[in-house]
């Protein structure tokens, strides 16, 4: 009986223990949750834009490919920032950076948004800051500047109101992914030097923008002159039909037929600095105007038939110096030109001066040398053009 009873006791008391048990519910207390995480904002390394000279529009100029010699950037020429780079890699003329990126991940550059909202400016010579309604005003699609999100870069074609100011521009850096994706305004007042941006270290601060130093080269473009803008041309010569009269004149553009029986005058304009226009000044140089007549030959070039024709006769040497320029314009003594009957170049300038020239009425009427020559024996796909003359 002792023994029954002892494990029952036992067994009594191990239910005893356990049955009294509980869990106890966890108790999580939150912080307020957080901004979002930045990484580094988007920079630009280096910028400065290319340069395409009027007379050759499609080609970049390099002064490494001419002798090492930069140029001064002059009205009619046109200026691109390379932000679309299709053939090329990242060179001065344009680098985009973010120190989030690595070889195998990548914040990418937002061409489109870097392209919209690039601004060029026209400022006052010497200029060392873009402040717009100072010394800086915003240029736009009517001054030439093209801005969009085609592969080309903003560009702009310099026009004559920029004659004698500084070119600058502004650009954000912008990134497709991480945070921020803006970065802050590069301000490139002097083109004659390259904008460049480093990143801090500390992803708070944003890039800073580095001041150029006029006596360090690698902080100057390499190909841009450190001038205001120039003119390419202080004359410009055009010619006119005024065959239905003066005040119907039409001006001649590069691709306008011209005529027999027609009638054409020359004008001349100048550059005027304080106007910052051409204007007329062909009564001033009405002396110094000469006529040409050419022959295409069937590689294209143009082989002179008349040269330097005046109201006086033919210009067979143009003299180098002042003096004799002024001698020869109006002649003296004209001078003979391939034995060509002097009395048949005076009649095309019917005005007795320099400036209207007259083609021929029928082949019969035509200037003697170019009667002879194959297959049309007369002024017919012969083309003309005038020059001006001057010391």
């Amino acid at each position: 009986m002792k023994k029954h009873i002892w494990i029952k006791s036992a067994i009594t008391s191990f239910i005893l223990v356990v049955l009294p048990l509980s869990v106890n519910a966890a108790q999580i207390y939150d912080s307020e949750i957080t901004t979002p995480i930045n990484g580094y904002r988007p920079y630009l390394p280096s910028v400065g834009p290319y340069l395409y000279q009027q007379a050759n529009p499609d080609v970049i100029y390099k002064a490494i490919e001419n002798d090492g010699q930069k140029v001064q950037v002059k009205a009619g020429d046109t200026l691109r920032v390379p932000t679309y780079l299709i053939d090329d890699a990242y060179s001065v003329y344009y680098t985009w950076a973010d120190l989030d990126s690595t070889n195998t991940a990548s914040d990418i550059e937002d061409k489109e948004q870097i392209n919209l909202t690039f601004e060029w400016y026209l400022l006052e010579a010497n200029s060392t800051e873009i402040k717009p309604g100072e010394n800086a005003t915003l240029l736009t699609s009517d001054d030439g500047v093209v801005n969009d999100d085609g592969e080309i870069g903003p560009s702009y074609t310099v026009g004559l109101n920029a004659v004698g100011s500084q070119i600058g521009f502004r650009i954000k850096a912008w990134s497709e992914r991480g945070l921020p994706k803006e970065g802050v305004y590069l301000d490139v007042p002097n083109i004659a030097y390259l904008g460049k941006q480093t990143s801090p270290v500390d992803p708070s601060l944003p890039p800073v923008t580095k001041v150029p130093e006029p006596g360090l080269e690698e902080d100057k473009h390499p190909d841009i002159e450190d001038k205001v803008v120039g003119m390419d041309n202080e004359f410009i010569v055009k010619i006119y039909d005024i065959t239905d009269g003066e005040e119907k004149a039409v001006l001649l553009e590069e691709d306008t037929p011209i005529y027999v029986t027609r009638t054409y005058k020359a004008s001349v304009e100048k550059w005027d600095a304080v106007s910052l226009d051409y204007v007329d000044k062909t009564a001033e140089y009405e002396d110094f105007l000469t006529w040409s007549l050419y022959e295409v030959q069937d590689s294209n070039e143009t082989t002179p038939v008349y040269e330097f024709m005046t109201a006086n006769g033919m210009i067979n040497n143009i003299p180098t110096e002042a003096k004799a320029l002024k001698a020869f314009s109006p002649l003296e003594t004209p001078f003979t030109y391939d034995a060509v009957d002097l009395a048949e170049i005076k009649a095309k300038f019917i005005k007795g001066d320099n400036t209207v020239f007259k083609l021929q009425d029928t082949n019969q009427d035509a200037l003697p040398q170019a009667a002879t020559l194959a297959p049309n024996f007369s002024e017919q796909s012969l083309q003309l053009k005038v020059r001006l003359v001057l010391p």
